[in-house]
């Protein structure tokens, strides 16, 4: 499914990083949790096609980011998503701002030009 491989793109780009998903998870006092996404199918896959993604930072707020991707088949374009992510603090759950840290990570990787 074009979600895992969203997923999938999201955890390598924060292995590129330095981080481990299992960092966000146990370790930081915050937590990214997707309060929405979707998928558009532009041609069919078959099992065991190769997929390559493109995947950047479309839109950054104050509590909420989102990441968009483009899913390519031997350079054809076959879908895209969208996946929006809030910050939450682990303890109280409330919506807070995105740490610096995570500021500047999420920056390197904006393009706010590219078309979903």
């Amino acid at each position: 499914s074009q979600f895992r491989f969203a997923h999938e793109a999201f955890e390598e780009l924060l292995q590129k990083e330095g981080y481990t998903f299992a960092d966000f998870i146990e370790r930081e006092p915050f937590l990214f949790v997707i309060v929405h996404a979707e998928c558009d199918y532009v041609a069919s896959l078959k099992v065991g096609d190769k997929i390559d993604v493109n995947a950047w930072i479309s839109k950054i707020g104050n509590t909420s980011f989102e990441f968009s991707y483009h899913f390519f088949r031997n350079m054809e374009l076959v879908g895209k998503a969208k996946t929006n992510h809030v910050t939450l603090d682990r303890v109280g759950r409330k919506k807070m701002e995105i740490p610096d840290k995570i500021n500047v990570l999420l920056n390197k990787y904006a393009d706010f030009s590219i078309e979903y």
